[in-house]
């Protein structure tokens, strides 16, 4: 697989901004034998409200 013009990341990239999602995670090995991104989903605001809610309660 290849990115002929290296203008899809930059695309991804963008829209994930304009969406206010998470930034995406790029991983390759040395050998670069693999490239593997990551995209988080985007947590609705009663997923986000409970995200905090367990973080607290593990703080305790």
């Amino acid at each position: 697989m290849t990115e002929g013009h290296a203008t899809s990341i930059a695309l991804i990239m963008k829209a994930l901004k304009q969406n206010g999602s998470p930034v995406a995670e790029f991983d390759v090995d040395d050998e670069r034998t693999y490239f593997k991104a990551t995209f988080a989903m985007m947590l609705t605001e009663s997923e986000q409200n409970m995200a905090r809610w367990l973080a607290e309660e593990n703080q305790k």
